[in-house]
């Protein structure tokens, strides 16, 4: 029996003290394969800093990708480090950004006393590698990418925050579903709440090569052009592939002597310097650059926005190419809407019929059916109610079974419009004196539709009026005189 189980049997608080440094490696890293506050089981670090490591982790209770955040134990006395760690789960806790990461849980894990912050899980790599890796970018990717930042840092200036820390190791890209790129900001563990204005003084924390000059002299009025400042040097960084004070990093003995080249300002313009690495600035970008980097706060760009639409317009970059947000993928195209789509169509061509069928009716309906009447049966066609031609011969007929002579001819009797119509074509007009007494007839029907096919028939055949009042009656022929007997082909 070893003493470590001894002690383990001896106290429970003992043996989550071994758990806790058996989890870990000799850096203060904890291992994968273990569960963190008995939720998220560690897959992998993904990186160590000074302060903290992130873990790629998975959510027991949803399986989905996460990642932790974790402090260092070597950090976790100090009190105020320890309270910006605490800090940066809440500080952007009320601003929605697609370019700010999100955070799903935080606290304190009891067994290891570790702060965390358990954020969403982003495929891809910061700036810093890819500059590191790659070399500069072209104007129009790094106008794009910046402009992503410019939205965030808009969002969060407005809310009162300031980020003090940017550099490219803190602006992530990932990529989204189109393959667009996307750019997150990360890090706000020293992030300062300018609405709070509790400290008169600010400690210099941050990245040497993006910091302003007053947060080098701990000045206590930082404010978002801290940040300003900071993406302009990253501007520079991307179109030319490295800091604009690396030189003097590379050239200085202390930490000081940088920051004194920093306090002091620019002395050398950014395009001689771009040049001795072989790339071309623009020109007007040494008077843009000028302005986002000046030593004094008030003389440069209000924000970071219009930062970014002053360097497009040096660099001839069309803000209209540069998509922040990138245009809605085309949605699949689902069974079940193809037949929502196909019904949708259906009843579309279905009301235009009927409505077609709709007007046509009213139409008729409207015009009586006028046109398709043929002139010689009209009813009103003698305003003082004289009989036309064509009911006088109608009326005529007494007995349907005996046949009708009208001068020499001989007609069947008519049993059908068109009878009455071939009739009508046959009788001579009347020779009656106007006004003289007419014997009472019947009226006759109007013709309804479906006598409408024989009426026009009979009224194609039928010569005018004009031409029956002066032409001779035909000739009795076989085809006009009755038949008496079914052999009688006379």
């Amino acid at each position: 029996m070893t003493l470590r189980s001894v002690l383990h049997g001896q106290s429970p608080e003992i043996g989550r003290i071994f758990s806790y440094f058996d989890s870990m490696t000799s850096i203060g890293q904890l291992l994968p394969g273990t569960t963190f506050k008995r939720r998220y089981e560690l897959v992998r670090c993904v990186r160590a800093g000074g302060m903290g490591a992130i873990y790629e982790v998975r959510d027991g209770v949803t399986r989905r990708r996460r990642a932790l955040k974790t402090m260092l134990p070597s950090v976790v006395s100090d009190p105020d480090l320890r309270s910006r760690f605490a800090e940066e789960a809440t500080v952007t806790a009320n601003i929605e950004s697609d370019h700010i990461v999100e955070v799903f849980d935080a606290g304190v894990d009891d067994e290891t006393g570790l702060p965390f912050i358990v954020m969403e899980f982003l495929e891809g790599e910061d700036l810093g590698t890819v500059l590191e890796r790659s070399g500069e970018f072209d104007a129009e990717a790094a106008v794009t990418l910046l402009r992503q930042a410019a939205f965030a840092l808009d969002k969060t200036h407005a809310a009162g925050i300031v980020h003090r820390d940017l550099k490219p190791e803190n602006l992530f890209l990932c990529r989204r579903d189109d393959g667009s790129p996307q750019l997150k900001l990360l890090d706000f563990g020293i992030a300062k709440v300018v609405a709070q204005g509790a400290a008169k003084t600010t400690r210099n924390i941050g990245t040497p090569l993006y910091m302003s000059p007053e947060q080098i002299r701990g000045d206590g009025t930082i404010d978002v052009r801290a940040d300003v400042y900071a993406l302009g040097h990253i501007a520079y960084a991307l179109l030319v592939g490295q800091p604009y004070w690396q030189p003097e990093a590379e050239n200085s003995d202390a930490i000081v002597t940088l920051f004194m080249h920093v306090v002091g300002g620019i002395k050398e313009a950014a395009t001689v310097r771009a040049a001795r690495r072989g790339v071309t600035l623009p020109v007007g970008f040494d008077a843009w650059f000028a302005r986002a980097v000046a030593s004094d706060a008030l003389e440069r760009f209000a924000s970071a926005t219009e930062l970014v639409e002053e360097l497009a317009g040096v660099c001839d970059v069309p803000l209209s190419h540069v998509s922040a947000v990138p245009p809605p993928a085309e949605q699949p195209v689902t069974e079940p809407r193809r037949q929502a789509s196909r019904r949708a169509i259906g009843l579309a061509l279905l009301g235009t019929v009927t409505g077609v069928l709709a007007l046509a009716l009213a139409g008729f309906l409207l015009t009586g059916g006028a046109r398709d009447r043929p002139e010689p049966l009209r009813a009103a066609s003698h305003p003082l109610g004289d009989e036309s031609p064509a009911r006088s011969a109608s009326s005529a007929a007494t007995t349907p079974s005996a046949p009708v002579v009208a001068g020499s001819a001989a007609i069947a009797p008519a049993s059908s419009p068109s009878a009455a119509s071939a009739a009508a074509a046959a009788s001579p007009p009347s020779s009656a004196p106007p006004g003289s007494p007419r014997a009472p007839r019947s009226r006759e029907p109007l013709p309804t539709m479906r006598h409408r096919p024989a009426l026009a028939a009979a009224n194609a055949r039928m010569p005018s009026s004009e031409a029956r009042s002066t032409a001779p009656a035909p000739p009795p022929s076989a085809a006009a005189r009755p038949i008496q007997d079914p052999t009688d082909l006379r």
